[in-house]
């Protein structure tokens, strides 16, 4: 069998804790013994070891990168979602012009919404107007 070899990256990932950003396909791959030993080797022995940290930085930001895409990606089904219910949606809004409860909860609904999505397409999901919000 011949011996595989891999990318310094790949090892770095491990060495980090931060193997998650890549594929799974590509981690079940890697022999189980071949990932114990790049975790139990001190890399501090090494040159240059303590420029490491420049790296970790580095993972930090794809990590962060990936939770923002996987939250994009999230936020878009649930706007997806929502679609179907938007002729449903309307005739409730309608039926709160007189209740100052459900009204108050409506704006809570849109504050919150407008975090994640600006304001337009909220108001225009729920089929209201700027000056009726």
């Amino acid at each position: 069998m011949k011996k595989r070899k891999y990318d310094t990256s790949v090892v770095m990932l491990y060495l980090l804790g931060k193997e998650r950003l890549l594929p799974h396909s590509f981690r079940k791959q890697i022999p189980f013994s071949t990932i114990s030993s790049w975790r139990k080797v001190d890399y501090t022995s090494y040159l240059g070891h303590e420029y490491r940290f420049i790296f970790e930085d580095r993972w930090d930001v794809l990590v962060l990168q990936e939770q923002v895409t996987t939250l994009k990606r999230l936020l878009s089904v649930v706007l997806k979602a929502w679609l179907p219910f938007r002729v449903e949606m309307q005739s409730f809004i309608d039926n709160a012009k007189n209740d100052r409860s459900m009204q108050r909860k409506i704006v809570s609904a849109v504050e919150l919404l407008a975090k994640a999505y600006n304001l337009k397409t909220i108001l225009q999901l729920l089929g209201l107007n700027p000056t009726q919000y």
